[in-house]
């Protein structure tokens, strides 16, 4: 509870001026992105416009948000992060590989990274990981998708969530940065038990990732799908 009241207050400078800040999204893979916010919730979400386009990124994938566009703010000068800890801004330009791609973002043969966390926010917790890399290696494995070690060089993100608020859950989820898009794969009861995630990541395997990529062969993806993963 303290860290979500950290949280909490930290991001209401960004929240109250939402529709004129300028930030700048840090992940935590060490890619940043530059827009305008539109909407930020702390738990779930923040969204920013980008060259006219809105881009919704999951606070999981989130490091910290820096407030680059409002001079009239006095936290303009520091960045906010989920710890409540004030760091100097430091301009970091990561190169984007696929920059220039267009088509869609989970075809065969693309680039895929696998995303872990919890909702502790414990980022030394080895039970979302385990999932995550079961999940990884078994994508390395088939052979489908280029699995690669960081988001900014991957078309798309397969997420394996595990969520500790009431009954325990795992969720399995693709996303992708390049539009903002986030669909749910899957969702089935968990702990926060080794084994008990490795099993779970391998059923979400069987059951979910086979059957996505069973469709894409076929050429059957859902028109919503389709739509919400291709860049034009």
């Amino acid at each position: 509870m303290k860290k979500l009241l950290i949280l909490l207050i930290a991001i209401i400078p960004i929240w109250s001026n939402a529709q004129t800040s300028q930030v700048k999204v840090s992940l935590r893979n060490g890619t940043s992105i530059e827009g305008i916010v539109k909407e930020f919730d702390a738990l779930d979400h923040i969204t920013i416009i980008v060259g006219g386009v809105e881009s919704t990124i999951p606070m999981s994938q989130v490091a910290y948000v820096s407030n680059i566009g409002d001079q009239t703010q006095q936290s303009s000068n520091t960045v906010i992060d989920s710890s409540s800890e004030q760091k100097e801004k430091i301009a970091v330009v990561v190169e984007d590989p696929l920059k220039d791609f267009k088509g869609f973002l989970l075809e065969k043969g693309n680039n895929v990274y696998v995303y872990y966390a919890n909702s502790d926010r414990d980022s030394n917790a080895q039970y979302d990981k385990e999932g995550a890399m079961v999940i990884k290696s078994l994508l390395k494995k088939d052979g489908f998708w280029n699995v690669v070690d960081k988001m900014n060089q991957a078309h798309f993100t397969i997420n394996f969530c595990v969520i500790t608020r009431g009954s325990d859950y795992a969720q399995l989820s693709v996303s992708s940065w390049r539009t903002g898009k986030i669909h749910n794969l899957g969702y089935e009861g968990t702990s926060e038990d080794l084994l008990k995630n490795n099993v779970i990541a391998q059923h979400f395997y069987k059951k979910a990732i086979k059957k996505l990529q069973q469709k894409i062969e076929k050429g059957k993806v859902p028109k919503k799908m389709r739509e919400d993963f291709t860049v034009k």
